[in-house]
């Protein structure tokens, strides 16, 4: 089974509580006001633990994880 933290730009605001939420943080999320993303959304995904702490924090409900 493959995990995939999904972020949909459009809903985001770049708050950064994904950040916050996040153990790994500064490790895992690059992102700020200007919500600046890589492709998948994350800075480097394979620091993530697929906690879905910044699942359940973001207040935009714009992260979601996708099972495959």
């Amino acid at each position: 089974m493959d995990f995939e933290v999904v972020v949909d730009k459009e809903k985001c605001v770049g708050c950064g509580t994904c950040t916050y939420s996040c153990p790994k943080s500064g490790k895992v999320w690059n992102i700020g006001e200007k919500a600046v993303w890589c492709e998948n959304g994350t800075e480097n995904l394979e620091y993530c633990h697929r906690c879905a702490n910044c699942v359940l924090a973001c207040p935009q409900r714009a992260i979601t994880i996708s099972v495959s």
